[in-house]
């Protein structure tokens, strides 16, 4: 913006009126061409200022539209990486699903490349979102897959180092309450609670099976099949100590049901062990 030229007419119009009139009407000019000149001055530099001010505009103005074309230039690059990542993904897929199909049509663990883009190498751990371990799986001759690490409880499968599997569960406090145990010949499987367990072991080269119930470390009953084939069930004392047996003999080339009440040795005058037998 500049100072209008009907300004500056006025302006002359003033010098002139002045130089022709009497000294009373050039003092009065004299007092208007001042009063004119300093608001002339206001507006110079009421100019000025303006002009300043649009000056910084334009230059902000300048700043803003630089700035909109570099985020323009940048949604549009990521808008096409996003494009890019998407197409890649699409063919990946499709690449999986390719081989899947040509495994199975060609008996699935025949195919190589099948067969290798499912196999993971251990050790290996599996976390949640919060960080916490939910599986760990280790390598080596007594291979272990570990569930449940970091929450509280655990369930570990395993092998043993002469063969077999193991399965075992343990409460939040690390401490096993579930054991299975399978192995050549041999197979038990045993529950733990804090004061008592149960044990049921199947073996053919020993006592054949058992289910025995301890209080503690001490046994206080026993239910056995025989490696002849003959049951017997047991009842223990306080320390373990058997004191009630009923089970089955040999007797004339057979068998009899014998029940014997113990202990098995009583001191004093009340004789040995009371027994009840069966005839043949």
């Amino acid at each position: 913006m500049r100072i209008p030229r009907i300004t500056l007419a006025l302006a002359l119009f003033a010098l002139v009126a002045r130089a022709s009139t009497p000294a009373d009407a050039q003092s009065a000019s004299v007092q208007s061409v001042s009063a004119l000149q300093a608001q002339l001055t206001k507006l110079a530099a009421a100019q000025r200022k303006m002009d300043s001010t649009l000056a910084r505009l334009e230059s902000r103005i300048l700043v803003l539209e630089n700035a909109s074309e570099e985020a323009d230039t940048k949604d549009a690059a990521e808008e096409v990486e996003k494009q890019a990542s998407a197409k890649l993904l699409l063919s990946l897929e499709q690449r999986v699903i390719a081989l899947e199909r040509a495994g199975a049509s060609k008996g699935g663990s025949n195919n190589t490349a099948t067969s290798a883009a499912r196999t993971v190498r251990a050790p290996f751990v599996v976390e949640d979102d919060d960080g916490s371990v939910i599986l760990r799986v280790t390598g080596g001759k007594t291979p272990r897959l570990m569930i449940g690490e970091d929450k509280g409880g655990q369930v570990e499968l395993g092998t043993g180092s002469a063969g077999g599997g193991i399965v075992r569960v343990r409460d939040a406090g690390n401490t096993d309450r579930v054991l299975l145990i399978g192995s050549e010949g041999h197979g038990q499987l045993r529950v733990v609670s804090a004061a008592h367990s149960a044990v049921l072991t199947s073996d053919d080269t020993e006592g054949g099976a058992t289910l025995s119930l301890f209080s503690g470390d001490n046994p206080s009953a026993r239910v056995r099949s025989g490696k002849q084939g003959y049951g017997a069930f047991i009842l223990t004392d306080a320390n373990g100590e058997p004191i009630v047996f009923a089970g089955s003999m040999s007797s004339g080339g057979g068998y009899v049901g014998t029940v014997r009440v113990g202990p098995r040795a009583r001191a004093g005058t009340l004789g040995p062990p009371s027994v009840l037998q069966g005839a043949r």
